[in-house]
């Protein structure tokens, strides 16, 4: 179960969940609501291949994860899993969107990741 993460002074600590090891956070063809950007602790992507369950990436704090599904509007096409506790920050569509037009270096940043993903994904 995802809960409040203990609170502290400042209001992005306050909305902060915490995610227990092996929690799932969304599943693979599921339709997306929000995305996450992880706080502390690592997410699991996986994807299924058949009866196969195949590692897709690690990630940590820092990273993101969840946006696809939001930006395009479609089901996840991956499973996400907490791997260790973790504290992580939800952002719906309706957030995300101000966030983008808010903050055009976001988006930047954004670009960026993916492009490295998207890198090493093909390798």
């Amino acid at each position: 179960m995802v809960k409040p993460a203990a609170p502290k002074d400042d209001t992005r600590s306050r909305l902060l969940v915490a995610v227990p090891a092996g929690h799932e956070l969304f599943q693979e063809g599921k339709r997306g609501e929000e995305m996450y950007i992880i706080e502390d602790g690592e997410v699991e992507i996986v994807e299924l291949h058949g009866p196969v369950e195949r590692l897709v990436s690690t990630l940590g704090p820092g990273d993101f994860l969840g946006e696809m599904s939001l930006l395009e509007g479609q089901p996840r096409m991956a499973t996400a899993r907490a791997k260790s506790d973790a504290k992580l920050l939800p952002i719906d569509a309706s957030t995300f969107d101000q966030l983008l037009r808010e903050n055009p270096e976001i988006t930047i940043r954004m670009l960026r990741r993916l492009s490295q993903r998207l890198r090493r994904y093909e390798e």
